[in-house]
């Protein structure tokens, strides 16, 4: 097989090893062998050649389906360029394509109603009619030209360099584009492909994929006929016909693209018998063309008692993964373990990733096609120096397996937040009473585009909006939930079998964000004087009047800084003082206004992240005592990583000034118990709140509580470096003040004294305060109530003394010191006993939890998180 140049010799070497295996079975039809596929294809060519067509003249198919267009389709493409077509597209399309791919012939089976052949005569091309030979075999055509030339020419044998195929691009472009593959690029691919999913010449592929369509052309087709298989073409996505197929070709394999098999599941259940009796058969079920939801994988691996495999390719790569077949090892939602010296995951500037970080999947780019014809533009686009760019999300873990997580072109920008909609899908689908869904772009005058989703309920359920939009807030976080959810019978679905998701709009007319407002605000004609306050504080937050009571407010722009000047004007205004996580649940105007005419009380854990069941990751607060700067962190981990933040407050009363960081964790512990009541626990925190995930973590020891994790942020001690004796103090100014010009020295000594009497206020205050959250009797009009969070904290940090912790951390450091001192992470190796691993991540002390280097530092925390949970199941 290695030999082989062209797709004749592989018709020729099984028509000479096994003429008499079947090649192409059909629906109540004898099968056609291998022989008899070796001599239609001889006599295709000798037809071809007495019309004047021969090597790389393209000849356009166009054909029903089954047998018979396979037959058509390989005919052609063993002595010219076959360009396979949807019959179904207009003359309009048929006459751009015809000219773009430079069509010199159009072969159409007899009668087929087909706007084809008005194209084919409007642009001059020859027509010859594809005509069934013999109706009782399958794959029995011959070819008959309405157009026969005065003089044919000679039938010529094609060369490895003659193009096989031009198959065009199911992309974002309104015709797609073109993608030859000669003969030296697709027999390797189609070898390949046989070799990942393992095709013997004793595999009979019952093929459900459109043959005009890569999938079921070359991983269906010629991928079973390179391997000597039998090939079994059902017409039209027909699954009634693919199910009265099944009971009488005792198939090994089922392949069809991911969104007919929602329909094969649902049909299961009308033909039991059948469905027994291709059991003994059937080896696999191989899934392509995009992400068979894993519901409706787990539901057909149970029916059919058979795995699904799905594999993840395309015209310009052939497969790049495979999902492997047991015993071969699996992961939920991966396609598999792709050759790590084809296939990376790159970032911005087309350098490899590290495992768990997100990037573009690419391939080297001699390994991709040659390029996309006569379109520089889409080449310079998808070609770079070293990569052929596929234009997929993913990303590769530890043990090699690829992830896909979106396609980057049909990413929504929801007001500068980039959201992949297959998330959204996937989070939709994990509610029983959803058999499928997509979402969608919505046009919005001020985010540019908002989200949509549209849902297929399935049968016998039933859901509202409102209960999916709170099913959701569990899965997804608030600026990725649907604004509007649609329930259709049917989805609309293109040509291959996907929904097109920047024409689902239009297709279901979906009411407009201009509408909508007009709509709603009909109905808020009586808002409520806090409903007015509020909407009049987000407008002044956000800087636009034009802020609907529906819109959202990460979704409208707003960030950690704004979320907390927010909070602060509603305190102000309002006279409320609101759980942070009410951004995170309630979004919304409207839905914060209800909350507090609800009289919700707040709580110090706000759950960033709720959703997931891995163990929960819980980080304590700055020194400012908000959590709302984690916001992004938590957005780069896992889908699946549930994220707490523990934010310095418990009540509209002020109980929450502790006068130590030892009773801060005292109270943070019995807090995280009732979300947590068992470890081992995940903890950490930026600067401040490393010392208390330390703290706490100590704690929890002394309970006889394991820490599985405690990740320190670029915390620090400066009270070693910044406590001195008196003693030292003095005689330290004393050198400043005695090298001072003699005009200097009386405003040095003032400024010192300035600074004592500064810190000796607070320290009462401090002291006050302490008192007074003893004793009820004491006044909370008090001045200590003056002193804020940051003041008090950093008054604590000064007097705290830590003792060594039994046990492991991660120091997250920053490249840019955030001290004079260089030396100021040091102290962790004396007080951490266990092992203490150290990761450089760039940036300075503030700029860690900001873009870009957030979500370097989530990649990192991931792969440590991925790491200990595999040692530390959760309790």
């Amino acid at each position: 097989m290695d030999t082989f140049r062209t797709f004749n010799d592989v018709i020729s070497f099984w028509a000479d090893k096994s003429p008499k295996a079947a090649v192409l079975l059909g629906p109540d039809q004898i099968p056609l062998d291998y022989q008899s596929l070796q001599k239609l294809v001889t006599d295709f060519g000798k037809e071809l050649a007495g019309s004047g067509f021969g090597r790389n003249d393209r000849i356009a198919v166009i054909h029903s389906g089954g047998a018979e267009m396979a037959a058509s389709l390989i005919g052609v493409c063993c002595n010219a360029t076959v360009a396979p077509f949807n019959p179904a597209m207009s003359a309009g399309e048929f006459y751009l394509h015809f000219q773009d791919k430079k069509i010199k012939a159009l072969a159409i089976e007899k009668d087929l109603p087909s706007q084809a052949r008005e194209a084919a005569e409007k642009l001059g091309i020859a027509i010859i009619d594809i005509i069934q030979a013999d109706p009782a075999c399958a794959g029995k055509v011959r070819l008959a030209s309405e157009n026969a030339r005065q003089s044919g020419i000679v039938p010529e044998a094609v060369q490895a360099d003659d193009v096989l195929v031009v198959f065009t691009t199911s992309g974002t472009t309104s015709y797609g584009k073109i993608v030859p593959l000669p003969h030296r690029i697709a027999l390797p691919r189609v070898k390949n492909m046989g070799q990942m999913l393992n095709f013997t010449s004793q595999d009979c592929i019952l093929n459900i994929m459109p043959l005009f369509h890569t999938g079921g052309f070359a991983a269906g087709m010629l991928t079973t006929i390179f391997s000597g298989g039998s090939f079994f073409p059902v017409k039209n996505n027909d699954v009634d016909m693919l199910f009265h197929c099944l009971r009488s070709s005792k198939p090994t394999v089922i392949a069809g693209g991911y969104t007919v098999f929602h329909s094969i599941e649902r049909k299961a259940q009308d033909y039991p018998e059948i469905v027994q009796a291709a059991k003994s058969s059937l080896r696999m079920l191989r899934t392509g063309t995009g992400h068979l939801d894993q519901k409706i994988a787990e539901s057909l691996e149970s029916i059919f008692e058979t795995p699904v495999v799905e594999a993840y390719g395309s015209a310009e790569t052939s497969f790049m993964a495979c999902t492997g077949l047991p015993p071969a090892p699996r992961k939920t939602g991966s396609v598999g373990q792709p050759d790590r010296n084809r296939v990376f995951v790159v970032d911005k500037n087309g350098d490899p990733v590290p495992v768990f970080e997100r990037g573009e999947i690419v391939v080297p780019r001699e390994t991709a096609f040659e390029g996309y014809e006569n379109n520089p533009a889409a080449n310079r686009e998808a070609f770079s120096e070293r990569w052929y760019h596929t234009g997929d999300e993913g990303y590769l873990d530890e043990d090699g397996f690829l992830f896909i997580t979106g396609r980057i072109k049909e990413m929504i920008n929801r007001g500068g937040i980039k959201i992949i909609p297959t998330e959204v899908d996937q989070a939709a689908m994990k509610h029983d009473a959803i058999r499928e869904a997509v979402s969608f772009p919505l046009p919005h005058k001020t985010l540019g585009e908002d989200i949509a989703l549209c849902v297929v309920v399935e049968s016998g359920k039933s859901i509202s909006e409102g209960d999916l939009k709170n099913f959701l807030k569990n899965h997804l976080i608030p600026n990725k939930i649907p604004s509007r959810i649609v329930f259709v019978d049917e989805i609309p679905k293109g040509p291959t079998g996907k929904a097109q998701r920047r024409k689902l709009n239009q297709q279901l007319q979906v009411l407009t964000q201009d509408t909508a407002d007009s709509a709603s605000l009909r109905k808020d004609e009586q808002l409520t004087a806090d409903t007015l306050k509020m909407q009049n504080i987000w407008q002044e937050v956000l800087g636009t009047s034009d802020i609907g009571l529906d819109d959202n407010f990460f979704a409208l722009g707003g960030d950690s800084l704004q979320a907390v000047d927010l909070f602060l004007r509603i305190e102000k205004v309002l006279g409320r003082r609101l759980p942070r996580d009410i951004l995170f649940e309630a979004g919304t105007i409207r839905e914060m206004a209800r909350l507090i005419e609800e009289g919700l009380s707040s709580s110090c854990v706000v759950p960033i992240q709720p959703k997931g069941n891995r163990p929960p990751l819980f980080f304590i607060h700055p020194i400012g005592g908000e959590v709302l700067g984690y916001r992004e962190l938590a957005r780069h981990l896992n889908d699946d990583q549930p994220f707490y933040g523990i934010q310095q407050f418990q009540s509209n009363e002020n109980t929450s000034r502790y006068s130590s960081l030892d009773d801060m964790a005292d109270y943070y512990l019995d807090e995280i118990r009732q979300v947590q009541p068992k470890g081992p626990y995940y903890l950490g925190g930026h600067s401040f709140g490393g010392l208390v995930a330390f703290l706490l973590a100590q704690k929890f020891s002394a309970l006889g509580e394991e820490t599985a994790l405690l990740a320190l942020l670029d915390t620090y001690l400066p009270s070693r470096k910044r406590y001195v004796s008196p003693a030292q103090w003095m005689s330290l100014h004393y050198k400043i003040w005695a090298d001072l010009p003699l005009l200097e020295k009386p405003g040095y000594i003032f400024e010192r004294f300035r600074n004592i009497s500064i810190g000796l206020k607070k320290l009462i205050k401090l002291k006050f305060m302490a008192v007074s959250n003893r004793d009820p009797s004491i006044s909370k009009t008090s001045p200590a109530d003056v002193i804020s969070y940051q003041d008090i904290n950093a008054l604590n940090v000064r007097k705290f003394r830590p003792t060594p912790y039994v046990g492991n951390a991660i120091l997250f450091r920053t490249e840019l010191p955030v001290s004079l001192h260089p030396d100021v992470h040091n102290e962790w190796q004396n007080l951490i006993e266990g092992r203490l691993e150290i990761c450089d991540i760039p940036g300075g002390h503030v700029q860690i939890m900001e873009e870009p280097n957030v979500s370097l530092l989530a990649a990192k925390l991931t792969y440590f998180l991925n790491k200990v949970q595999r040692e530390k199941p959760s309790a």
